[in-house]
């Protein structure tokens, strides 16, 4: 178990123990303050704020570090107060004045910031909730200049005790102290964004029962040298959460402790511990969108306070890494420009696991759970099962990196109990206050009695083959969301659908006299400047070349923006076949279904024998586009050696396929029937490639 007692730095860690230490003491005096800074029904006396906050300004460090202390009394008396709380007075006096939580600022506005920084700093939230208001909301969680409680919850920062709930209590009664604001603004509406649902997300295949793998799950997490034993009951409640079919709660909650276990990765494998914590508020934090990068900076940067919520913006994996250095792994900088140096957190993830990382937070077309939930943009109450199982498994994979099998973890059983213990008797004197080293004992306790009989048979235990099935998942994992990826899964779909033509449904010739001319595709191309020499499949071995299509392996990880934009062109071109190949296939059926029931006019008849001459040239055009960009598939990473030039002229012929399917999908829908078009623009399509490739 990793020997972390704090991920806090020095004067973040003193910011927010004076913080909890204060309210601790007050709860256990005797005689406790009455209503000094919060009346018998829970009204904050902003005057008494508006005294201790003084002459606000945003950009001092002091003054942020003045206010704090001065509010921290009145923090203390709200964690008191909070805590007695009865469940009979919440409903009557705090319920009500908490049901505006949604998209205030769309009362006044239809763009709404990214950033919770920009969105506390926006004037038109000062002007509904208040100014006073807003700035003690931007000392909670809006700069980093203040307790910055938000981010440093929601990156894994927090240990158990020092995610105490006075930060909770303060928050409720800073959203009751606006919801009573905007009643008496007469704001009983608030707008509401569009949550967004998870309709296609990555999951590991795991058989056998939901609650086995939990358990299994849970069983080896505990037994992780990369789990810090300040974090061992935040992981046992997420299972909990888990079993009791909580979801979206229970990824909240794993989230920021797999960036945790992530970030103690990161750091021990590059070199740099001190990146474990927090940094002060002048410096980088590191969190999963530097620990996920190819490169990371080399030294501490002086920065603005708007640094830490600038790295949280979503960064498109779309966009280039800079190449890296084949030695030193050092980029080539100006005297001016901070140094990057080459992240090998790849050395000990590997890179499918880091694929799964990048599938699950940052590619854009991803289900990027990480932003969307800390941004509200879910509903967690309804969050997918299976998309938070495959949480699960892919932590327990990032969790078994620092012991490579179960059955090595098992077998360290006592060393585990020692190790425990020292880092329990070394986190007592901080947990002491809130009874955190009571979860850690009966943590321990579970950990080496119940599992004494797994320990003994670990070799052929339930929870080894569970870590098997696992990784054998991990090893054969495909990346469904980068560009090259989607594309990759358009070019299949197209295959399939291309795969039983010769069934589509269509007259008897008996009964429609038409004839269909066919001739095959080439057999082989070639284009030279990529070294890309590919034998094409006949149009009768359609499954073959799909099959051929689905065997591909190609890398997702830190691709250059060439490649990117490439590949989209590619997913595009394919998109438009797709709808090319549906609307004919409907078309086809709709006509099939007017002939056999006499509904077809003379002139429909002659249009109908059109679209059945026409289908086998857009058959011979699509399936030869599809080879030719399964062949770049292929070659893919050679794009960054061609010339300009050459790009230039790739470019041009892939746009000018691109504009004949969109011609094509428009064509050969039911209300257009253009089938003589359809077939010049399948023509035209052919010609481009032929003129382009050296074909034979």
């Amino acid at each position: 178990m990793a020997n972390h007692s704090t991920f806090l730095s020095p004067e973040i860690k003193y910011l927010i123990d004076f913080v909890v230490r204060s309210a601790v003491e007050e709860d256990l005096k005797k005689e406790k303050r009455n209503g000094q800074w919060l009346s018998a029904d829970f009204n904050l006396n902003w005057d008494h704020v508006e005294k201790v906050l003084g002459t606000v300004h945003l950009d001092s460090k002091e003054w942020f570090r003045s206010a704090i202390k001065g509010l921290t009394p009145g923090f203390s008396e709200i964690y008191c107060k909070m805590k007695a709380l009865s469940s009979e007075t919440y409903e009557r006096k705090l319920q009500p004045f908490l049901q505006w939580t949604h998209d205030v600022l769309l009362l006044k506005t239809r763009k709404i910031p990214f950033l919770i920084k920009d969105l506390l700093a926006h004037p038109e939230i000062t002007s509904l909730l208040g100014e006073k208001q807003a700035v003690i909301l931007i000392i909670l969680m809006g700069s980093v200049l203040g307790i910055n409680i938000r981010n440093l919850a929601w990156h894994g920062f927090l240990a158990g005790d020092e995610a105490h709930a006075v930060f909770v209590y303060i928050t409720v009664i800073m959203l009751v102290e606006c919801g009573k604001t905007l009643h008496h603004l007469g704001k009983k509406t608030i707008p509401e964004r569009s949550k967004i649902e998870f309709s296609v997300a990555p999951t590991l295949d795991i058989s056998g029962e939901e609650l086995h793998g939990i358990n299994h799950a849970k069983r080896i997490i505990n037994y992780s040298s990369l789990l810090p034993v300040v974090h061992l009951h935040f992981w046992n409640s997420a299972i909990d959460l888990l079993q009791e079919k909580r979801w979206g709660w229970a990824v909240s909650l794993m989230l920021p402790l797999l960036e945790t276990a992530m970030r103690i990765i990161f750091t021990e494998v590059n070199g740099c511990p001190d990146r474990v914590l927090t940094a002060e508020n002048s410096v980088l934090y590191t969190t999963f969108n530097e620990i996920l990068s190819d490169t990371y900076e080399q030294q501490e940067a002086e920065v603005s306070e708007e640094t830490f919520d600038d790295i949280e913006t979503v960064e498109s994996q779309h966009e280039v890494s800079v190449a890296e250095n084949e030695t030193s792994g050092v980029q080539n900088v100006s005297e001016n420009e901070i140094a990057r140096l080459k992240n090998h957190i790849s050395t000990v993830t590997g890179t499918k696991l880091l694929v799964m990382l990048q599938d699950l937070l940052n590619f854009i077309d991803g289900p990027r759970v990480r932003d969307r939930i800390s941004h509200g943009e879910c509903d967690i109450t309804s969050f997918p099962r299976d998309l938070a199982l495959h949480i699960l498994y892919v932590s327990v994979l990032v969790l078994t990196r620092g012991k490579r099998t179960y059955q090595e973890t098992m077998k360290k059983n006592t060393d585990y109990g020692v190790s425990l213990a020292s880092n329990l008797d070394r986190s007592l004197s901080i947990g002491e206050w809130f009874g955190v080293e009571q979860n850690i004992q009966r943590n321990l306790s579970e950990v080496t009695h119940e599992d004494e009989y797994s320990v003994a048979e670990s070799s052929n235990s339930d929870a080894a083959k569970f870590l098997e099935e696992l990784e054998k998942g991990e090893r054969t994992y495909r990346c469904l969301f980068h560009p090259i990826a989607l594309f990759h899964q358009s070019l299949i779909k197209v295959f399939e659908m291309l795969e039983d033509w010769k069934d589509w449904k269509k007259p008897d010739q008996n009964d429609l006299e038409y004839l269909c001319q066919f001739s095959d595709v080439p057999s082989t191309f070639s284009y030279p400047p990529l070294s890309l020499h590919h034998s094409l499949c006949s149009i009768h071995e359609i499954s073959k070349c799909k099959a051929r299509c689905k065997s591909i392996e190609y890398n997702v990880l830190y691709r250059p923006r060439l490649e990117i934009e490439i590949a989209s062109l590619f997913q595009r071109i394919c998109i438009n076949m797709q709808n090319t190949i549906e609307n004919l296939k409907n078309n086809l059926e709709e006509k099939l279904h007017m002939f056999e029931n006499k509904m077809l006019r003379s002139r429909q008849r002659v249009t109908y024998v059109r679209q059945l001459k026409c289908v086998p040239v857009i058959v011979k055009s699509c399936y030869l586009t599809l080879q030719i960009l399964l062949a770049h598939l292929c070659f893919m990473e050679n794009l960054s050696k061609l010339k300009e030039c050459e790009v230039s002229s790739l470019r041009k012929i892939f746009k000018s396929l691109l504009q004949v399917y969109e011609n094509l999908s428009l064509f050969t829908k039911l209300s257009v029937n253009k089938w003589d078009e359809a077939s010049s623009l399948s023509e035209k399509a052919m010609n481009i490639i032929q003129n382009f490739y050296d074909m034979k």
